[in-house]
């Protein structure tokens, strides 16, 4: 075994020395090569580590454009993805992506803004707080702005998430449960916070992606109202995200009202607010969402749906005394 691995050793580096005169392609070679190089890194050219890296990267890839996916293998990781997404999400209380509530510090209203400041704000441009709020000036706004910057930071920073939204809309309907009803917001503008000034008194709110239609608020509706809602059919209505366009979000609400008339208590109410949403696992949903071709090319996850399907019917059968019955006759008579 340690013979074995001396001598992948000794090819690999020779191979990325320029001493092997075969092409590159006519080489065995293996992830054991790259691995049996983790012992020897620290003492290990830096330029020699990025090569390897960099042909295994390229090795993957080619693997990757030469074996076809199957439209069977595609549909049944796609069914995969949705299924673990689902379990993912948090359907809590405390998830204010569905149980939206105003905080004393830890949110902004934004309801009163006229909208020819929201389509510049939708428009990508840099808009001061003073222009959108006419008491920029208070020292509580000050102070409560600085909070909702200082949450979006430690969660970009020690989550990896951006978690800083302006809200659009906030769709509420009488809860299953008879306890506080749902307030989730309909659409989310994510976008960052500038301070500005010597003592960062000001501030200053920029776009920073595309809008999104609110993937817990979908979730939701479909699997426990029954209603299945596609956000490539939602963002199209909201009006001000197109150039030259005055803003007005109100046929987003007339289309999810419409949509959910048979909800109790369901409606769409006008609102803005500036703040943090997400919830425990959003980083692992996002994950999910968008790296569906990686999935799909992965062996390893590729296995993983048929493995629990085959495990699923396996399980099914053993609990089904009569199916278990009928098929031992049938063996029994077989032989």
């Amino acid at each position: 075994m340690a013979l074995q691995e001396e001598h992948q050793s000794s090819r690999a580096v020779a191979l990325h020395q320029g001493q092997v005169t075969k092409p590159l392609q006519a080489v065995k070679y293996t992830r054991a090569d790259y691995l049996s190089f983790a012992p020897r890194r620290e003492t290990m050219h830096l330029r020699t580590v990025c090569n390897l890296n960099r042909i295994y990267y390229n090795m993957a890839q080619s693997r990757r454009a030469v074996v076809p996916i199957s439209e069977q293998r595609r549909t049944l990781v796609e069914t995969a993805k949705q299924q673990w997404i689902s379990r993912l999400i948090d359907l809590s209380r405390r998830n204010n992506l569905l149980y939206y509530r105003p905080l004393k510090t830890g949110n902004l209203e934004l309801s009163e803004v006229e909208s020819n400041r929201m389509v510049a704000l939708l428009s990508g441009e840099k808009v001061p707080i003073s222009k959108l709020l006419d008491h920029s000036t208070d020292e509580r706004l000050t102070s409560k702005l600085r909070e909702i910057w200082r949450r979006a930071q430690s969660n970009a920073e020690e989550k990896g998430l951006g978690t800083l939204f302006i809200t659009i809309g906030m769709a509420t309907w009488k809860a299953l449960d008879g306890g506080r009803d749902p307030e989730a917001p309909a659409l989310l503008l994510p976008v960052t916070l500038e301070l500005k000034g010597t003592l960062g008194q000001a501030f200053s709110i920029r776009r920073t992606g595309a809008v999104q239609v609110n993937l817990v608020l979908l979730h939701v509706l479909e699997s426990e109202l029954g209603i299945r809602l596609s956000g490539e059919d939602i963002l199209p209505l909201l009006q001000g995200d197109d150039e030259g366009e005055a803003f007005d979000p109100s046929p987003v609400y007339k289309y999810l009202t419409e949509k959910s008339r048979n909800v109790p208590g369901f409606q769409v109410k006008s609102s803005a607010v500036l703040g943090n949403f997400a919830f425990q696992k959003m980083a692992m949903v996002n994950d999910l969402r968008e790296r569906g071709e990686d999935l799909v090319a992965n062996d390893i996850i590729a296995a993983l749906p048929a493995t629990l399907k085959r495990a699923s019917r396996s399980a099914h059968k053993t609990s089904n005394p009569i199916h278990e019955n009928s098929t031992s006759a049938r063996r029994r008579m077989s032989f």
